[in-house]
């Protein structure tokens, strides 16, 4: 299994050899085993500003304090600690499987916005959005996975949200999560996990639509209320 920074050194890689490749119908980017979209960013319209004032003295505990308390907000929010590993994922998709969707059409099949509430350094990158389905794009879906790749121009700071339709989406990410202790963030239960200093994650469900999230370099306040953005739209 990789690590955190030799997957993120293939990210980086991976984000060069975009402008190579983009030419290409089938982008190995979006069929995707690490989250990870392409690295030509642009700002792309609907992304919601940051209301830092949502943050302010939010109370955040770390997995080795054995108790949480609620805030004004009504959340009780828990980092479990763990290292969080990565390992190949090899689905199978067939080129000719493809069907391509714009955006808005993969919310409508979605039911669901999709698309959170980030601070206003991240921008959204190019990313061609579709699903798979059998017998060359005219039969039963089998892959639905989307990814939402954000990033500040020096790629110090990364947001990479992956989403299915009732399911947690399969990525590379690998957590045993049976034993941890999930938050509440706007009525809903979300396993947070520091993976080390500056790597967050989290998984969730919410609207029959799963949701993990992968960030570095923002804070556990950003992350969170990333996440809540993402609840809220869909409550």
């Amino acid at each position: 299994m990789k690590s955190y920074e030799e997957v993120t050194r293939d990210l980086l890689k991976r984000r060069d050899e975009y402008e190579v490749q983009k030419t290409q119908r089938r982008r190995t980017a979006f069929r995707i085993a690490m989250p990870v979209c392409a690295a030509a960013l642009a700002v792309a319209a609907g992304i919601g500003l940051w209301q830092r004032e949502t943050i302010a003295k939010l109370p955040i505990f770390d997995g080795n304090i054995q108790s949480t308390i609620s805030n004004p907000m009504k959340d009780i929010l828990f980092f479990e600690k763990n290292n969080i590993e990565f390992a190949s994922l090899d689905i199978g998709l067939e080129p000719e499987d493809f069907v391509s969707m714009s955006l808005d059409e993969m919310l409508e099949y979605y039911g669901a916005e999709i698309r959170p509430d980030v601070p206003e350094d991240l921008k959204l990158g190019d990313c061609e959005y579709g699903i798979y389905k059998k017998d060359g794009g005219s039969g039963e879906v089998y892959w639905d996975n989307t990814n939402l790749y954000y990033s500040d121009d020096t790629y110090n700071r990364i947001l990479s949200v992956d989403i299915a339709k009732g399911r947690i989406p399969p990525t590379c990410v690998v957590v045993e999560s049976d034993d941890m202790k999930k938050s509440v963030i706007s009525g809903a239960e979300v396993l947070l996990v520091n993976v080390r200093k500056d790597a967050l994650y989290a998984e969730f469900t919410v609207a029959n639509v799963g949701f993990r999230i992968n960030a570095r370099g923002l804070s556990r306040e950003e992350f969170v209320e990333v996440v809540r953005s993402i609840i809220i739209k869909n409550s």
